[in-house]
């Protein structure tokens, strides 16, 4: 398909932003009419968290995306909330944030959910429940906010025993069970002695608005959404955190070949290395890492600035357990990885090459310069898509538990010596910096499995 500028990601992503022309904007607009994986990576952009802070500013795009997102939002298709009781969701908002000592009013947070579409008229959409909470127009009160699927009572109860809020959605307690019934959203207060105790906002009784219900009965109910939650806490604090990975270890990598193993590590290492040495300072500037036997944040030196088979013992495996965790999660999600094709001879020649280097280790670490490989001709349908959103969450999930697991601990500024990181918080704290570097690693590793002659499908 030919157009008379170039479509890149970089130029959708100004496009989204409101920082092209609108020579450009149109060609963006035109390519994604003739190009469904355009409009898919549209689709993609619109479903991130500041979405609508960056895209609101340019009306174009502001049209544009919300019709994508019309008509290709696929949560449209999952569990909702309906739109008899929609109001469930604000008032336990708003019972969550009075417990924490945060002023707000039920009105305020409807407008606010109303003006950015988190109620919609046919119900809420189960991934946007919270949202009026890690939102808040006061900085200091957002809180953190983080939703799951396939949980159990005794993490719910060890959330609240950490200080945790939990929102869980049931079917509504007064349908028969041989009834359809309606979604119906609650906040779990205690799981004590096959008892668990929750906030009803169906409740009139403003004295009293908890409901008891025995752990069998809960679990019938919350099966109706796939046991999913909610579980919010304040931000920063020490410990509020608790990663939680995909389990993985009943899955095998039985016919994936150690080739594309390597390849993938590989690919994923050089990724990494682009990242950092195409860093720019605030002023734009190109500020790039290098090579240095120790890590200097402030000189910006890493003894990991090197090709991928000449890593420091035991830097490698983080790249190794990565992969092999994303290729588990994919199988264990219910997709299939099966070959099709021999891989292409460009890419076994690369690894071949990435594998034996030069046989001089100076002049390789001299003369690295991290190369991905270039997968932007491979196409990913929709599901492949939300997949790969799905594997950017879980990969920081897997690495927050990693370094948790070797003593680091959250502070507002890294501190290698004292084991401090900024980033061991839930996922939708990262910055979107961060959170496009995992994104990118996924959809990378999704297109480089087709790229080496694989096919993923469900």
């Amino acid at each position: 398909m030919k157009h008379s500028i170039k479509i890149t990601t970089d130029l959708i992503n100004a496009f989204l932003r409101g920082e092209c022309s609108i020579i450009e904007a149109l060609a963006v607009k035109k390519a994604a009419k003739q190009d469904p994986n355009v409009l898919r990576y549209i689709y993609a952009w619109t479903q991130r968290d500041l979405y609508r802070k960056k895209v609101m500013q340019n009306p174009e795009a502001k049209v544009y995306s919300i019709k994508v997102m019309q008509k290709h939002d696929p949560f449209r298709k999952a569990a909702k909330i309906s739109p008899n009781d929609k109001e469930c969701v604000i008032k336990c908002e708003k019972y969550i944030l009075r417990k924490r000592g945060i002023t707000t009013t039920e009105e305020q947070l409807y407008e606010k959910a109303k003006k950015y579409e988190w109620l919609e008229k046919d119900g809420v959409v189960l991934h946007r429940i919270g949202n009026s909470l890690k939102e808040h127009e006061n900085k200091a009160d957002r809180l953190s906010v983080a939703r799951k699927f396939d949980c159990t009572l005794d993490s719910v109860k060890e959330l609240i025993n950490l200080g945790f809020d939990v929102i869980t959605v049931i079917r509504d307690p007064d349908t028969p069970m041989e009834q359809k019934a309606e979604l119906h959203a609650v906040v779990v207060i205690s799981v004590d002695k096959g008892v668990v105790k929750v906030y009803d906002p169906a409740l009139d009784d403003e004295a009293d608005p908890t409901m008891i219900l025995a752990e069998p009965m809960f679990m019938k109910l919350w099966k109706e959404s796939e046991n999913f939650i909610v579980q919010v806490n304040k931000r920063g604090l020490p410990g509020y955190y608790k990663p939680y990975p995909e389990n993985v270890s009943d899955v095998t990598l039985e016919g994936i070949s150690e080739d594309l193993i390597s390849l993938l590590c590989v690919n994923a290492h050089n990724v990494w290395a682009r990242e950092r040495k195409d860093e720019k300072d605030k002023n734009g500037k190109p500020k790039p890492w290098k090579y240095g036997p120790q890590r200097n944040d402030r000189k910006k030196e890493t003894p990991d600035m090197v090709p991928f088979f000449l890593l420091p013992e035991g830097d490698d495996q983080l790249d190794k357990d990565n992969v092999d965790n994303t290729l588990k999660v994919i199988k264990k999600w219910g997709f299939k990885i099966e070959k099709e094709k021999d891989a292409p001879a460009e890419l076994t020649t690369r690894l071949f090459l990435e594998k034996h280097g030069s046989g001089d280790r100076e002049k390789d670490i001299e003369n690295y310069d991290p190369q991905p490989v270039d997968t932007s001709a491979v196409e990913l349908d929709e599901k492949l898509m939300e997949l790969s959103e799905a594997l950017a969450e879980n990969t920081h999930e897997v690495w927050s538990k990693r370094r948790m697991q070797s003593g680091w601990e959250y502070g507002e500024n890294r501190d290698d010596k004292n084991k401090k990181h900024p980033d061991l918080v839930p996922y939708c704290e990262l910055s979107e910096e961060e959170k496009e570097y995992d994104r990118k690693m996924s959809m990378q590793t999704l297109k480089l499995i087709k790229l080496f002659g694989y096919k993923i499908y469900k």
